[in-house]
């Protein structure tokens, strides 16, 4: 009985001194060779998105794509009413519209933005300015609660934490990390021509779920033209029926 216990003892600080002795590089390699492989990420060009706000009853529509070393998106959300908005980044201009209003401008934002916005967390985390290994914590969301390392990103002065899981190597979630911010649940990953990618995004404020992301289709490398990010010339199109289509179709 002794013996048991001092064996069953010695495996659990062999397991403990294990997770403690991954670097950041080799918790980052995992994490890739995961979720697809750094060149594949790396090789990415555009996503095109299709989810359910189900918070807020609402369809919506993820464009991302990389222009010129720039990614350009577009978020156009259509609610269960029939209102129709979007926002719109392209490089040079942050705005956004109500179908039926004319588009506002927010120019101050581009900058802050542009060191934001990404095809997917894979990639922030590759284009992150520095990285810090903060050791392991338990990252608790909703009914989530898992061992991760904890892996602080750092981009144009602002700090993410991240958070994988010491045994799957997914990433489960991400924050801030201040007191009362938000924090970020992934679930329910999936494989989509060679990424692995979550279906599932919760956005928690303490207990409360602020929003709950569910995909319908993800598309990758489709070429998505300039215009898709065009200040509008109209305030009664958001974007054309036609376009969008194309935009949503496996194929195209």
């Amino acid at each position: 009985m002794v013996r048991t216990q001092i064996t069953c003892f010695l495996i659990f600080i062999f397991v403990l001194n294990n997770s403690f002795s991954q670097s950041k590089e080799e918790v980052i390699e995992k994490y890739m060779n995961v979720v697809g492989g750094k060149e594949k990420w790396k090789a990415l060009q555009s996503v095109v998105i299709s989810m359910i706000n189900q918070s807020k009853e609402e369809s919506v529509i993820k464009i991302a794509s990389i222009h010129d070393g720039q990614v350009y998106d577009r978020w156009i959300s259509f609610s269960k009413g029939g209102d129709t908005s979007t926002t719109c980044f392209n490089g040079r201009n942050y705005w956004r519209q109500v179908k039926g209003q004319a588009p506002e401008s927010f120019d101050f934002y581009v900058p802050v933005y542009a060191k934001y916005v990404r095809l997917g967390e894979p990639t922030y985390i590759l284009n992150a300015d520095s990285i810090a290994l903060e050791g392991t914590v338990k990252f608790i969301a909703g009914n989530k609660n898992v061992d991760c390392y904890s892996i602080a990103l750092y981009r144009d002065g602002n700090r993410y934490y991240h958070y994988i899981n010491t045994r799957t190597y997914y990433l489960e979630g991400y924050s801030r990390g201040d007191p009362g911010d938000p924090v970020t649940s992934l679930n329910d990953y999936r494989k989509v021509d060679g990424f692995l990618v979550p279906f599932e995004e919760v956005i928690y404020r303490g207990n409360t779920i602020e929003s709950k992301f569910v995909l319908n289709s993800i598309y990758l490398n489709k070429i998505i033209p300039n215009q898709v990010y065009e200040y509008p010339k109209s305030s009664s199109i958001i974007i054309s029926k036609s376009l969008l289509f194309n935009l949503t179709q496996k194929y195209k």
